[in-house]
């Protein structure tokens, strides 16, 4: 349970483990964010912005989250802006499943 998919889909599964460990991975951007605002205002929008993510993992649809190639084939290559081939890998399919 090591990547950001398998979390969500634990905490969809009500693991409070997975939750725990997902507002973890983003306390520090949030930290950093919350250093643009007021200090008074700072715990509220905290609880606040924990949470929106907490909602948004609810309810986000794992299940329609696209396969590297079929997210490229849906939204376009862009080889020149990466450097990298666009060509796919032999047995490389553009399921849903991971």
């Amino acid at each position: 349970m090591n990547n950001l998919f398998e979390l969500c889909r634990q905490a969809q599964r009500y693991h409070p483990q997975a939750m725990e460990r997902i507002l973890e991975l983003f306390q520090p951007k949030i930290s950093r964010s919350l250093c643009q605002t007021s200090i008074q205002e700072r715990d509220d929008l905290r609880q606040e912005l924990y949470l929106k993510m907490i909602e948004a993992v609810q309810k986000y649809d794992l299940d329609r989250t696209p396969g590297f190639w079929q997210f490229v084939d849906e939204f376009g290559q862009v080889p020149e802006l990466t450097g990298l081939s666009a060509e796919r890998p032999e047995g490389a399919g553009a399921s849903l499943s991971q």
